[in-house]
């Protein structure tokens, strides 16, 4: 662990350190704007859902029109 062949120096060259690191800083960078973290986490979780909430609706849809023309063609009424 002591001088430059330690193994702190070799954790501290690694991509994933290098890349944890990048990422404290900016989080203290947007701290000390005075973001509020929890706020943009729950932001991002509502964009989330509603995502998530549209494309469930186009599945939902797309099995109840499928229904809906199954059950004309059995009764062989044509769907226009």
């Amino acid at each position: 662990m002591s001088g430059m062949t330690g193994d702190l120096h070799s954790h501290l060259n690694t991509e994933y350190h290098k890349f944890a690191e990048e990422r404290c800083n900016d989080f203290l960078q947007q701290e000390s704007k005075g973001t509020n973290i929890f706020k943009a986490v729950n932001v991002q979780h509502e964009r989330t859902a509603d995502e998530n909430r549209r494309r469930m609706m186009l599945i939902v849809k797309t099995i109840f029109l499928d229904r809906i023309i199954l059950h004309c063609v059995e009764m062989m009424i044509v769907v226009l």
